[in-house]
């Protein structure tokens, strides 16, 4: 892992108690370094793969699973100059998330 990601990380506790069970060692990784970013300043796929020596499309199904398995706060912004995964901060943004999944389909 990224030493400048490792040192992001929040710690695992923190984590457990947002969701109330335990996560994957990868899985706390990633939403670790997901949980530093906001909408403004999303992390790309490219750069979590990097980050944690996966595959995109693993590192796509954990993203997956943390949402919809785990209903971890994370939502993901398409556009062209910055498109990432961010930790949803406050209600508007997760209606936010929500919109763009749907127009998404």
């Amino acid at each position: 892992m990224n030493n400048q990601l490792a040192m992001d990380l929040p710690d695992r506790a923190m984590l457990d108690r947002l969701r109330g069970r335990s996560l994957s060692g990868v899985e706390y990784e990633i939403a670790g370094i997901i949980s530093r970013r906001s909408r403004s300043a999303p992390i790309s796929m490219s750069d979590l793969a990097q980050a944690t020596n996966l595959n995109t499309r693993s590192v796509q199904n954990i993203i997956r699973d943390l949402i919809m398995e785990h209903g971890l706060p994370i939502g993901s912004v398409s556009a062209a100059d910055k498109p990432g995964y961010y930790w949803i901060a406050d209600p508007q943004e997760l209606t936010q998330a929500a919109n763009s999944q749907i127009r998404r389909g």
